[in-house]
Formats: C-alpha cells, sequence, structure tokens
C-alpha cells in the first residue's frame, strides 16, 4: 500500500526525490533488489552525490548478492560486491564520520573474504586503503580489512553491540581460516570480545550463540560457559533452531547421546 502511495506521488510530481528513494527503499525491504537497484541508478544519474541514494543501492547490490550466494551463484554475487565499492568510496568521502558507511563496508569485505578461493577476491579501491592504486585484495586480507573497518566504527561509537557482533564473528572467521600460532591469537581476541558483547548487550541470545561457539572451541576449551551461553540463548529465545542446534552438537562432541537428542 505504501508503495502505490509514493507511486502515485511521483506520477504528480515527477521530479519528487523523496518519494522516488521511498519507492527504491520499499523494494529492497521487499527484496526486490533488481528493481531497487534500478530506481537508484535512476537517481544518482540525476544527484551521483546525494548520500540516501548511495547508501540505498550499496544495501540493495549487498543484498543481492547474499540471495545469489544462498542460491549457489557465488561469481555473480561477487560481482554485485564489486559493484558496491564504487557507491562506498563515493559516500564515505562525502561523509567519512557515517558509522553505517563503514560498518557495511566492513559487512562486504567479511562476506566476500568468507567464500571460497575461487571467488574470495575484490579489486578495492585505492583511496579505501589509502594507496596510490587500486589493488586487488583476497582471503585473509579482506577479513582483516573487515577488521579495521569494524574498529574504524568502533572509535565512532564504542558501545555499538551490532559492530561487536559483526567484529567478534570476524575474528573468529579468520581463526577458522589458520592452522599456526595466530588461530588461537584471533580465538582469544573473539573470546574476550565476545565476553564484552554478551556484558554490553545480554538480552539478544545471538551474541549468548557466538559466545558459545567460540567457548567450545577446543583451543579455547570452555565447556562450562560454551553450555551456559547455549542454553541461555534458547532461554532468550525459543523458538530459534540455532541455538537448540548448536547445544545438541554440543553434547554430542562430550559424548553425552541422551541430552543431544532431547
Amino acid at each position: 500500500s505504501s508503495l502505490k502511495v509514493f507511486e502515485k506521488s511521483v506520477e504528480l510530481n515527477p521530479e519528487n526525490t523523496y518519494a522516488k528513494l521511498q519507492i527504491a527503499k520499499i523494494k529492497f525491504v521487499l527484496q526486490q533488489y533488481q528493481e531497487s537497484i534500478a530506481d537508484y541508478e535512476q537517481i544518482l544519474s540525476l544527484n551521483p552525490e546525494y548520500l540516501p541514494a548511495l547508501r540505498g543501492i550499496v544495501d540493495s547490490h549487498f543484498g543481492r548478492a547474499r540471495y545469489l550466494n544462498d542460491n549457489h551463484r557465488t561469481g555473480r554475487a561477487r560481482d554485485h560486491c564489486q559493484m558496491t565499492l564504487a557507491f562506498i568510496e563515493t559516500a564515505i568521502r562525502i561523509e567519512p564520520t557515517f558509522l553505517c558507511l563503514w560498518r557495511l563496508l566492513g559487512n562486504v569485505f567479511d562476506f566476500i573474504g568468507s567464500l571460497p578461493e575461487e571467488f574470495n577476491h575484490l579489486t578495492v579501491p585505492a583511496a579505501i586503503i589509502c594507496e596510490e592504486n587500486s589493488k586487488k585484495l583476497k582471503g585473509d586480507e579482506l577479513l582483516e580489512l573487515a577488521s579495521k573497518c569494524y574498529s574504524r566504527c568502533l572509535k565512532l561509537k564504542k558501545e555499538n553491540d551490532f559492530v561487536w557482533f559483526d567484529l567478534v564473528a570476524n575474528y573468529y572467521r579468520r581463526s577458522t581460516a589458520m592452522k599456526n600460532e595466530r588461530k588461537v591469537e584471533f580465538l582469544k581476541l573473539a573470546y574476550e570480545g565476545g565476553k564484552y558483547l554478551v556484558k554490553l548487550k545480554p538480552s539478544k541470545w545471538q551474541n549468548w550463540n557466538l559466545l558459545g561457539i567460540i567457548c567450545a572451541a577446543k583451543e579455547i576449551d570452555n565447556p562450562a560457559l560454551a553450555q551456559h551461553c547455549f542454553i541461555k540463548a534458547a532461554t532468550l529465545d525459543k523458538k530459534t533452531y540455532t541455538s537448540w542446534s548448536n547445544l545438541g552438537v554440543f553434547y554430542l562432541m562430550h559424548n553425552d547421546i541422551k541430552l543431544a537428542n532431547k
């Protein structure tokens, strides 16, 4: 209904940029990513530095990338993330103090850096990495860049629990890709960050679940806290399958078949 109202508004006044922006935003919410991208492109063709449209088109490309990856079209997902970088670079140049832009950039790097080796690379614009020329980065290089983006966010707002969650998850992902002493280093960073995260926002089951996963790692080896975290997560939201599944796997790892089955 809202979409129809804004479309009528544009029909009455074709120069109503706000209504056009809302149309593109609603299509993004409805997961109509292709249509949303086209609408944002139309707005940006008239004003290439319109910040809300720059942010919106990045969201739409990234949403499309996640959708494609979920449907095993990983190459196309990577292409959409590559397209986002030019828009993010422009947006950050206009407003470098917007936390949401740095977090979104970190999410793009984290997403691509976690993909299979064939697809985990991006050509990063020179301005973003503070170098003279653009550079092709891959794998852990992108994950490290994501960490830096999240750290930049926390300098802007230290107690943002969403960014802390992204950073802790990033450290854990980086640890899983390593086999030397750096694996333990990143697991410890994730462990300390996870403990801070649940103190910062104890009401979110996702935070407890993430800390439980980290505690269950053999390098951290804190089964009592891992069990507590999974139970706490399942208690906060009894309908989420993730926490119950993780708790079952945890009991299975410790040969408690009855509890795992329950």
